[in-house]
């Protein structure tokens, strides 16, 4: 009934073993401690933003009530820790100009075609990461006008999920984008992801950064 904290936490969240290493992940889930968890989220603020760690925070907290319900333990330790305080500091966001987002399309092109449409689709519809690689056939309406439906997310390595503002909207889609989005819907179901790779994968940041050496663009 004890058990370790790997061992549980398989039944109890499926992404949570991920982000947990292995000190944390050895230790018997009714020996944990608050100095347990305030080491493993000052080694998440080292290794995540403050956002991140946040949620992952969230996550934790709900898999050590599964476990004060499943009475392996009687009291959760992660309450009475408190968020580290976040290191990095804030960031300032500089949309591309119209000339500069041009220019990054056609140095992105030089590279791959498809992720240029990417590109080009983010700059011109202020989209969200999360909410460009969730959106469905479905979403691209094109009556009474062009116009994106935005209903979900989807971040890397967790579920998809409902919008930040947890409400659906409209955006509307500039006339040049439409033969991109036809083409990238073209041949596909309804439900079937509108924006993908040249192989039909799923779009992901970190094969997209490597593609476009976005470093150096960006």
């Amino acid at each position: 009934r004890e058990g370790m904290v790997s061992d549980a936490t398989l039944t109890a969240d499926r992404s949570l073993p991920r982000l947990l290493p292995a000190w944390f992940l050895s230790l018997r889930v009714n020996a944990v401690t608050e100095s347990h968890v305030e080491r493993l989220l000052a080694g998440w603020s080292r290794e995540y933003a403050h956002g991140s760690v946040r949620r992952y925070r969230a996550t934790l907290a709900t898999f050590f009530v599964s476990c004060v319900r499943a009475r392996l333990i009687a009291v959760s330790p992660v309450p009475g820790v408190p968020m580290p305080r976040p290191t990095e500091s804030p960031v300032e966001m500089t949309p591309f100009t119209e000339d500069e987002l041009e220019e990054v399309v056609a140095a992105v092109r030089e590279r791959n075609s498809t992720l240029a449409d990417v590109v080009l689709i983010l700059g011109w519809t202020g989209l969200r990461w999360g909410e460009l690689r969730a959106l469905r056939v479905e979403d691209f309406e094109r009556l009474p006008g062009p116009t994106l439906r935005i209903r979900r997310s989807h971040s890397e390595s967790r579920a998809v999920k409902g919008t930040k503002s947890g409400r659906s909207r409209r955006v509307v889609v500039a006339e040049e984008l439409v033969p991109i989005l036809e083409r990238f819907a073209r041949g596909k179901q309804p439900t079937d992801l509108l924006l993908t790779t040249d192989r039909g994968a799923q779009l992901h940041a970190a094969a997209f950064k490597r593609a476009t050496d976005w470093k150096v663009l960006g």
